[in-house]
């Protein structure tokens, strides 16, 4: 008997298995940091291109659309909030490939601690990726000091446990969410800043592979057992695959490894330890050393002031 490869991949899709093979590709994705990526990089390309397509476009795979999904499907402040942007990401990642022939696509991941200010190719006007809606000055703000002074919590990759890192449900967000996703979306601001467009600026994008990296990172940690039986038999839906298709229902207990879904990181977040006193103020963030010399700072400020001064 023949069998029809995309029926047999569309199906397996329907399902939620969740392999790399039901979205019909062989080889996994690579995201890659920020810093590391050029205008002319094969995927910083890929992303403008399929960007500016969707924008042109008026049918499932169009720009607004997945704004609309995201707007009112997405899961915030509950123990939902990762795996749903998990799977819009993921979801999007194939489109931006079909539409643009670049086939091993994978979003580029901008973390504002370890790249502390924008990259260029997302605030030249004349990116493909640029945005004018946004705050003044972001295109020169360091995030990382912004972050931290607002708040001294972020979520602990080595000691939280589910809840506390990911939320409950019915509600309550995780610190993930509360503290190292919420403040990025105020600091950018513009359409960031709401519900009902942030996911209409590229940035937003780049953020959430980001914080799935956070989430692949705290995983990579913990034991196999930490994820609630009522959590991973969850469902989710609403999603458009890189067909224009509706990809039907996803179980969270499928959606735990980033290969499950084809894909992976250059490097996982390279900050596990947090809240440290000995290397700081409480909130502070310590990387482990490595050898050679450490080097301790001091940076203050005054209210109403832009300036820093670091010691």
């Amino acid at each position: 008997m023949k069998i029809d490869r995309r029926r047999a991949l569309a199906g397996a899709a329907m399902l939620g298995l969740g392999a790399g093979p039901a979205f019909g590709q062989t080889s996994r994705r690579v995201r890659r940091g920020a810093s590391s990526l050029s205008a002319t990089s094969d995927d910083v390309v890929a992303f403008g291109e399929g960007v500016a397509l969707m924008k042109r476009r008026r049918d499932a795979r169009s720009w607004s659309r997945q704004n609309t999904i995201h707007a009112r499907n997405g899961q915030h402040n509950n123990g939902l909030f990762l795996p749903w942007h998990r799977l819009q990401l993921a979801h999007l990642e194939r489109i931006i490939a079909e539409l643009t022939g670049h086939t091993s696509f994978a979003m580029p991941y901008w973390d504002a601690q370890e790249h502390q200010t924008l990259p260029s190719w997302v605030t030249a006007p004349d990116a493909l990726l640029y945005e004018r809606q946004r705050a003044r000055g972001v295109d020169v703000l360091d995030f990382n000091a912004a972050r931290w002074a607002r708040s001294p919590y972020m979520a602990r990759l080595t000691s939280d446990g589910f809840e506390t890192f990911a939320g409950k449900l019915p509600d309550g967000a995780g610190m993930v969410e509360g503290y190292g996703h919420n403040y990025i979306h105020e600091l950018v601001g513009g359409l960031m800043r709401r519900l009902t467009t942030a996911a209409t600026d590229p940035i937003f994008w780049l953020h959430h592979c980001n914080v799935d990296r956070v989430w692949a990172t705290w995983h990579a940690r913990q034991a196999a057992n930490i994820y609630p039986a009522d959590w991973t038999s969850r469902t989710l839906n609403g999603f458009v695959g890189g067909q224009g298709e509706d990809t039907g229902d996803w179980r969270d207990g499928n959606m735990l490894r980033t290969r499950s879904l084809g894909y992976a990181y250059d490097h996982l977040y390279p900050f596990p330890v947090f809240s440290a006193p000995d290397a700081g103020p409480p909130g502070a963030t310590r990387r482990e050393p490595l050898g050679g010399v450490v080097y301790q700072m001091h940076a203050g400020g005054e209210p109403g002031r832009d300036d820093m001064s670091v010691n």
